[in-house]
């Protein structure tokens, strides 16, 4: 039952991950066609978030994957 709770989480964390990393792609790309500062600035913010929220993500799933049996 363990097992599959942590599988579940996994997959779950492995999505958001992929999706954010998705964004932050985008994110660059729109960057590059930003003139306005005042956006670009509000871009940069959530770049930097997008950032933290994937260094989140990977140090969930090193934590669920060093709980999981072998």
């Amino acid at each position: 039952m363990a097992s599959l709770l942590v599988n579940r989480r996994l997959k779950s964390t492995t999505d958001r991950l992929r999706d954010a990393r998705r964004e932050l792609d985008v994110v660059g790309e729109q960057l590059l066609y930003i003139e306005d500062s005042a956006h670009e600035q509000a871009m940069q913010q959530h770049r930097a978030h997008l950032i933290a929220e994937i260094a989140k993500l990977e140090a969930k799933i090193d934590r669920l994957l060093d709980g999981r049996p072998r």
